[in-house]
C-alpha cells in the first residue's frame, strides 16, 4: 500500500470513527434527560369540540385520553379530517369515539435509540416516557432535533461521510391544485403519508404551498362551517422551504429545528422526489449506527498493519528448542 493510500484509509477510518461516536452518543441519551413536557390529557367523555381548542391553543398534535390516570388512547390532529368530522354533531362527541390506540410507553431509564425505533415501527411521532413515580412524560420532537443538532458543528467538517437527504426512504408527494376545495383535499390529506399535501398551479407543477394537517384543523377551528367553502390557496403556506438530495440529516435536521417543521420537500433540477420527516430521518441515523457497528468500526482510527518486533521484544523473546536431530547427536 502507497503512503497516500495509508493515509487516506487513516483519515477516513479517522472520520467514520468520529461519526459513529457522535450516533452512539445520541442514540445513547436517556430518555429521562429528554422530559420536555407533561402529556396534555384529556378525558374520555370530553367533548371533541374541548378537546379540538385545547389542541390548538396549546399546540399540541395529540392528546392523551385518560381515566383514573390509566391511558385509555391517543387522540390526533387525523380525527378531525375524517368525513364524519364535517357533520353539525361530530364536535359534540365524547373523545373517545375518535381516540387511536396508545402508542407504547417507554421506560425513564429507556433510550433515544429505543424511542427512535419504536416511532419508525408504529409510525408514531410521539414519546410517551414511564417515570418512576408511575406518571406519563412526554418527549417532544424538538427536543429529539436539539439532541441530535449538537454535533452538527463537531460533524460538518466530514460533511463527505455523513448520511445524505438522498439516502432517506421519502414519503411520495401528493399535489392538489391550489383551486381545489378543502373538503375534496381533505381526502388526500387523510391518505398522504406525510401528513401534507404540496400545493400547484392548475396544469402545471410549480410549487406554489404546502398544507399540513395542522393548517388544516386550525382554519377547522377558526371558521367552522364556512371552512367548507376555502380552497386550498386560502390555507397554504408559502414559500416553501426545500433541500436538495446532497444534503446531509444533520443540515436537514437543523432546518427542520429552525423552522420548526416537521416536513421538508427534497427537490433537485425542478423535480420532487418526495418529502421527509422526523420518522425518515430517525430511520436514516439508526441505519447508519447498525451499519458502522457491523462494521466494527470501533477499532482506532489508525488501520493495524503487521509490526516487526523491537529491540525489547527481542531480547524478551523465548529461546527457541534445540531440534531432536541436535539434541540425539549431542547425546551420541
Amino acid at each position: 500500500m502507497s503512503i497516500t493510500a495509508f493515509f487516506k484509509q487513516y483519515l477516513l477510518r479517522k472520520q467514520q470513527r468520529k461519526l459513529y461516536l457522535a450516533l452512539q452518543d445520541i442514540l445513547q441519551t436517556n430518555l429521562g434527560n429528554l422530559l420536555s413536557q407533561d402529556p396534555q390529557e384529556i378525558l374520555p367523555t370530553a367533548p371533541l369540540n374541548i378537546a379540538l381548542k385545547r389542541m390548538i391553543e396549546r399546540g399540541n398534535s395529540f392528546l392523551l385520553v385518560l381515566d383514573k390516570n390509566k391511558p385509555l388512547g391517543i387522540l390526533r390532529e387525523k380525527a378531525f379530517l375524517e368525513e364524519r368530522a364535517f357533520n353539525k354533531n361530530f364536535l359534540n362527541l365524547p373523545v373517545k369515539s375518535c381516540m387511536e390506540p396508545v402508542p407504547p410507553i417507554l421506560a425513564n431509564e429507556a433510550t433515544l435509540h429505543e424511542a427512535m425505533e419504536s416511532a419508525v415501527q408504529h409510525q408514531h411521532t410521539e414519546t410517551l416516557v414511564r417515570l418512576p413515580n408511575n406518571n406519563l412524560g412526554v418527549v417532544s420532537l424538538q427536543a429529539i432535533a436539539e439532541r441530535i443538532d449538537r454535533h452538527y458543528n463537531d460533524l460538518i467538517e466530514n460533511i463527505d461521510i455523513l448520511p445524505k437527504v438522498k439516502d432517506f426512504t421519502f414519503a411520495p408527494a401528493i399535489w392538489v391544485d391550489y383551486d381545489t376545495p378543502l373538503l375534496q383535499a381533505r381526502r388526500l390529506l387523510l391518505t398522504s403519508p406525510s401528513g401534507s399535501l404540496l400545493v400547484r398551479p392548475p396544469d402545471d407543477f410549480i410549487l406554489k404551498g404546502i398544507i399540513t394537517e395542522r393548517d388544516f384543523i386550525s382554519e377547522f377551528y377558526k371558521y367552522g362551517a364556512e371552512f367548507s367553502r376555502f380552497l386550498c390557496k386560502n390555507i397554504m403556506n408559502s414559500p416553501v422551504v426545500t433541500i436538495r438530495p446532497e444534503t446531509d440529516i444533520f443540515e436537514a435536521n437543523r432546518v427542520m429545528l429552525k423552522q420548526g417543521f416537521r416536513r421538508l420537500p427534497v427537490t433537485e433540477t425542478n423535480r420532487y422526489l418526495g418529502i421527509i420527516t422526523p420518522l425518515q430521518l430517525f430511520d436514516c441515523l439508526i441505519k447508519t449506527y447498525h451499519q458502522f457497528t457491523r462494521k466494527q468500526i470501533t477499532s482506532q482510527a489508525r488501520p493495524q498493519g503487521k509490526q516487526k518486533p523491537g529491540k525489547e521484544a527481542k531480547k524478551n523473546k523465548a529461546p527457541r528448542k534445540p531440534s531432536r536431530e541436535k539434541t540425539n547427536a549431542k547425546n551420541s
